[in-house]
């Protein structure tokens, strides 16, 4: 016995038949390992992967703050200037942005204010 199309009538039976294709359905997927239900444990520990940020120390920052900006060739990436360089994070510390090199962008201190101006100030 198929599915039953939405416009037919259910009879008195019907009650078993579905509960059978619900069986079936629950048969084949605990056969293929599928669960019926995520796990809570997997599915909260996913959104704390989401949630948490890589933060360096002082230390390794400062490498990465002098990578970056030879990586950028010591200028400006916005006005092209050599003078008061600062090291962006495009994705700010406060959004969760991480302390890695495709996060950074070097920005002289002009276009840098203007960047956190033009954001709202984070």
């Amino acid at each position: 016995m198929g599915s039953m199309a939405f416009s037919e009538e259910r009879g008195s039976g019907d009650a078993a038949v579905l509960d059978d294709e619900v069986l079936q359905i629950s048969a084949r997927r605990a056969e293929a390992g599928i669960p019926w239900k995520p796990e809570r444990k997997d599915l909260v520990s996913s959104i704390d992967r989401k949630l948490t940020r890589l933060r360096l120390d002082p230390v390794s920052y400062e490498r990465l703050r002098q990578y970056v900006l030879r990586r950028d060739g010591w200028r400006c990436q916005s006005c092209g200037t050599m003078a008061n360089l600062e090291v962006h994070h495009k994705q700010f510390r406060s959004h969760l942005g991480d302390d890695s090199e495709e996060n950074l962008i070097t920005l002289c201190a002009s276009c840098h204010g203007k960047v956190h101006i033009s954001s709202g100030g984070s």
